[in-house]
């Protein structure tokens, strides 16, 4: 959101729960699984927020970290979470598919899983598969995507799979690459995050991944990348204004966009009237 001010979400300050209440209405169709570390610290799970509701189990809480991002998932080497059953997030050959990730890659270890269903070769995976390189693979050995990224830098990784099998990955909202997939085959791993396999653990970062059972558009891609935040549940602004009492022609109510803090109650910032939901508003941070 270039040049307009917004409240990153968190639990917090609140969040969008539904496509009515989001700045981004589109970004809640066909999202079946949203794990949301950048949201704020929920123990020894991370929790669902898609139409799933399969919550991540840690391997411990010490996974939790915090940085310019704000909360966020760390893993060591040694960790991973896992994400309900093996019959969980099956994509078969012809179901579309979009996984989204923002992630930072700590090491130069390769064959290291990011997030997937992977296992004997079956399933969708997104790993490091060499230094500072990160592949998105459907079933397989053949069918892959291959981009660079930076180590030790947040980046905004986007991999697609149509119904008729062509595959795209984009990083921090360019896309770096095409190929035809394998058809895929039902995955009997687990979903995780940190690994695949039950094993192959990454050392990195992960703040936010979400699953789609839909395909996104390029538009949606460099949208998600600018809003730099889980762009669902950043929350729908609405701002009411109240001219102050003076002569001449009344000044009508207008909607603005949010500033700093808002209430239910009427209360005044600035001489702006701001409604909001039922609590108290106040933003962690302010992006201009």
């Amino acid at each position: 959101m270039i040049g307009v001010p917004f409240i990153r979400p968190s639990y917090q300050t609140d969040f969008a729960h539904s496509a009515g209440e989001s700045e981004y209405p589109d970004l809640w169709r066909g999202l079946i699984g949203a794990w949301e570390p950048v949201l704020g610290h929920t123990g020894s799970i991370v929790r669902d927020l898609g139409s799933t509701r399969i919550d991540g189990t840690l391997a411990a809480v010490s996974q939790w970290a915090v940085g310019e991002r704000g909360p966020y998932l760390s893993f060591d080497g040694s960790q991973t979470v896992e994400i309900g059953t093996l019959s969980d997030f099956d994509f078969i050959t012809g179901a579309p598919l979009t996984l989204v990730a923002w992630a930072r890659n700590r090491s130069s270890v390769s064959n290291r899983g990011l997030v997937g269903k992977w296992t004997g070769n079956t399933g969708f995976l997104l790993f490091i598969s060499a230094t500072d390189v990160v592949t998105w693979q459907i079933d397989g050995s053949g069918s892959r995507v291959n981009g660079t990224i930076t180590r030790d830098v947040w980046h905004h990784i986007v991999s697609i799979l149509t119904p008729g099998l062509f595959m795209e990955m984009w990083i921090d909202g360019v896309s770096v690459g095409t190929d035809t997939a394998n058809a895929m085959r039902t995955s009997l791993g687990n979903l995780e995050l940190g690994g695949y396999n039950g094993a192959n653990n990454w050392t990195g970062d992960l703040s936010d991944v979400r699953l789609y059972n839909r395909v996104w558009t390029a538009n949606e891609v460099l949208q998600d990348f600018r809003v730099s935040s889980p762009s669902p549940f950043v929350l729908r602004p609405r701002l009411l204004v109240k001219a102050p009492a003076a002569v001449g022609p009344t000044v009508p109510d207008q909607t603005l966009a949010p500033t700093s803090q808002m209430t239910n109650s009427g209360g005044m910032v600035g001489g702006v009237i701001m409604k909001r939901r039922d609590r108290i508003y106040v933003p962690e941070e302010l992006h201009g």
